[in-house]
């Protein structure tokens, strides 16, 4: 999902939201986004935001697999954790975001010098829990993360849109307005200047789910959304390959046989509007992942699909395989025909991990795939040179992961 911008994003919640907060495992889950009757949580005070002190690393790295991927040593961050998105600056610096369901805590991680640290723990008071699913950056230190704020007891409006923003290198909480009804943020792009665009859903007025798109100039602002051919839609993540044209993807929410369950919109000429992509129905088929790496060549991706926009159209991408059963949580692309896609294959309940080459996509496998809870994020910042991260079966229940790329593609 990088693009000229650095663009990286864990674009949904079925991995984010998957693990069990230890401590409220009898409260409430945070594997779905479901409510029952009650009364309205009291919106908690000023989101704290604390600095998380680091304790001694996990083992040195270990090689992952003959692709050439390698784990690399990380913090301590809590019992249960995970990250869900990473981007990086430049083969020494990069953050990877995620959450800690022990804490309850977002998750922002730092590489440099070497070495990962924990480098921001920000809160959102009692009994709500964060979830940073997204990340993107503008320069050497500037940068925006996405995702929600949860409640974790039963309540219509339970989500709340929640974004970091890091200026000058130092992350802090940017204050967002309440687009309505259980909203949250699933992707980010920045924008130069400091501006970004996030995507995502909300509830309306009257119980409908639509998608939410919200674009930072000199605050945050929600954009009014274009028409569509669908009754109950949400967005999932968002690109710009240039700086005034753009794409985002989602996906309908409880389609009916004749709407397509796909969704794409344009940026263009200042406006969003809907594109054409081959149809797909029922609720196995989705778009979670955008990846841009020339303004004209990109791909999009997600549970049952997998798209290329090339000569000015959508495209249903082939690829051997079980595609009705993937989904593809993440996607990076260096050019239009070298990239990486990962996610979870539903059927053999394993990880998936897919590179594509000009000769087509090939299915690879990794050593620590038995071990794997989830594969949520990768970014690539030049061919040869990416990054992957999710959980994994270790000292810890879920300790979040990092698997660094070392090789020809």
């Amino acid at each position: 999902m990088n693009n000229l911008f650095g663009k990286s994003f864990y674009g949904n919640r079925l991995g984010s939201r998957s693990v069990l907060p230890v401590l409220i495992i009898l409260a409430a889950t945070i594997s779905a986004k479901c409510s029952s009757a009650s009364s309205k949580g009291a919106e908690p005070a000023a989101i704290v935001a604390s600095a998380a002190s680091n304790s001694a690393p996990a083992p040195a790295p270990a090689k992952a697999s003959d692709e050439n991927w390698e784990r690399m040593s990380m913090p301590r961050v809590g019992d249960v954790w995970t990250l869900n998105a990473l981007a990086f600056i430049s083969p020494e610096e990069g953050w990877a975001v995620g959450q800690d369901q022990d804490s309850i805590k977002g998750v922002v991680l730092h590489y440099s010098n070497g070495a990962w640290q924990t480098e921001f723990m920000p809160a959102a008071g009692k009994y709500w829990t964060i979830h940073i699913v997204a990340i993107s950056l503008a320069g050497q230190k500037d940068g925006w993360a996405v995702g929600d704020k949860y409640y974790i007891w039963a309540d219509p409006d339970r989500f709340k849109p929640f974004v970091l923003r890091m200026v000058n290198g130092k992350w802090s909480v940017s204050n967002v307005p309440n687009p309505g009804q259980s909203s949250d943020l699933s992707g980010v792009t920045a924008l130069p200047g400091g501006g970004a665009v996030a995507v995502g859903g909300v509830t309306t007025k009257d119980k409908q789910r639509e998608a939410l798109i919200m674009r930072f100039d000199r605050g945050w602002s929600v954009v009014q959304n274009p028409a569509v051919d669908v009754r109950w839609w949400e967005l999932h993540d968002v690109v710009f390959p240039t700086v005034d044209h753009g794409w985002a993807v989602g996906k309908a929410v409880h389609p009916n046989d004749k709407e397509n369950s796909l969704v794409v919109l344009e940026y263009k000429d200042g406006k969003w509007t809907q594109s054409q992509v081959p149809p797909a129905h029922g609720l196995k088929h989705s778009l979670l992942c955008v990846s841009f790496p020339t303004p004209d060549a990109g791909w999009a991706a997600g549970q049952g699909a997998l798209l290329r926009y090339r000569n000015g159209k959508w495209e249903q991408e082939k690829i051997e395989g079980d595609l009705d059963n993937w989904t593809i949580r993440s996607i990076s692309f260096t050019s239009p025909e070298n990239g990486w896609a990962i996610g979870w294959d539903d059927a053999k309940k394993s990880p998936l991990w897919l590179r594509r080459s000009p000769q087509g996509w090939k299915r690879v496998s990794s050593s620590w795939d038995d071990k794997l809870q989830e594969l949520n994020g990768i970014f690539f910042l030049k061919s040869g040179m990416g990054w992957a991260t999710g959980s994994i079966t270790g000292d810890s229940e879920y300790p979040g992961f990092v698997f660094r790329y070392k090789g020809n593609q």
